[in-house]
């Protein structure tokens, strides 16, 4: 079974590529799918990957651990 059958829905644009399981937190690492995207600001659309971030939900705890995606 792959990574994305487990986190993912069926229809999602994004892909699990790494899970580290910690002591304190789950992190998990995903990408994207598409082959553009449309700016939410001023609708451009982009066929590049313009940069790269972190985030951490802090309300999506999973088995007592915190989640970091």
């Amino acid at each position: 079974m792959m990574l994305n059958d487990i986190w993912l829905p069926e229809d999602s644009d994004i892909q699990v590529t790494d899970v580290v399981m910690g002591q304190q937190q789950l992190t998990m690492t995903v990408s994207s799918l598409a082959a553009k995207a449309t700016c939410p600001y001023c609708g451009v659309e982009s066929v590049r990957v313009n940069n790269h971030y972190y985030r951490k939900p802090l309300d999506i705890p999973l088995a007592g651990k915190a989640v970091q995606l």
